[in-house]
């Protein structure tokens, strides 16, 4: 190979069969510099493979990154590839395919094609900071496998109080139907005098100032019905749970004091 300081071709016959270029500083190797005056694409490098019998799978192209490995061996790190998808007239399709070294091996390790962008040979997609894997993938969610993923929200509030007789306990579920059970300081569930709900907080109530903590969980509600039985601590007899409407309530006539009733 000539060692040429300059390299000037023109015309539609110049052509070099090889070129190498060796540069011992961090300056650029290669310059391709263009003074045209307009907004088309320039400087344009074209990879062309002219073969007399095209076919889907063949490589266009490549741009090979290569390093050395610690025993001084060459090491082709990382490649970019041109392919042909179709190469049927008129319906062509072409492809990029990443391929990365993966544990001492190429790898291919992503490829664009013309409808879709695959991620292939274990390689996961990292989005600010997080990780989702999956295997198939549609856009509107069907048939979608093989998915890690954590969602975090918030179900449950616990508020702790002390000497209160009342307590706001906010919550911001955007809703009034949740559950709400309240330990004294030993860890007892105990029943408050009353327990008011709206969209965003619970408000409790007790007969004597209370230390404990409420316990407000996102949840459905009974529509009616009794529910459950709960000991009564102060005499051990047992409280029975009651919820339902407004007008179902006002129709019971009559309320046992062994009942709590809650009106939704």
């Amino acid at each position: 190979m000539p060692n040429w300081k300059k390299l000037i071709t023109s015309g539609s016959d110049a052509n070099l069969s090889s070129l190498s270029i060796q540069n011992t500083t961090t300056d650029d190797s290669l310059l391709l510099r263009s003074d045209h005056n307009s907004s088309t694409a320039a400087p344009v490098i074209t990879l062309k493979r002219n073969s007399n019998s095209p076919a889907a799978g063949d490589y266009l192209g490549q741009i090979k990154f290569k390093g050395e490995n610690d025993a001084d061996q060459e090491v082709v790190y990382a490649k970019v590839t041109g392919k042909i998808s179709d190469d049927t007239d008129g319906t062509e399709d072409g492809l990029i395919e990443f391929a990365n070294v993966k544990a001492g091996s190429n790898t291919i390790t992503a490829r664009l094609k013309s409808d879709k962008f695959q991620l292939l040979n274990g390689t996961d997609l990292e989005v600010d900071g997080g990780s989702i894997s999956g295997s198939t993938y549609y856009g509107d969610g069907s048939n979608l496998t093989n998915v890690n993923a954590t969602v975090v929200e918030t179900t449950t509030v616990s508020d702790s109080f002390t000497n209160q007789t009342s307590v706001t306990s906010t919550h911001n579920f955007g809703t009034k139907n949740v559950i709400v059970t309240v330990y004294n300081s030993s860890d007892e569930m105990i029943i408050p005098a009353s327990v008011t709900s709206n969209t965003n907080n619970v408000v409790t109530t007790y007969d004597s100032s209370t230390s404990g903590r409420v316990v407000v969980a996102k949840g459905g509600h009974v529509v009616s019905g009794s529910v459950q039985s709960i000991a009564n601590q102060r005499d051990s007899s047992q409280l029975q749970m009651w919820a339902g409407s407004q007008a179902q309530y006002d129709a019971l006539g009559s309320y046992d004091s062994n009942i709590l009733y809650f009106v939704t």
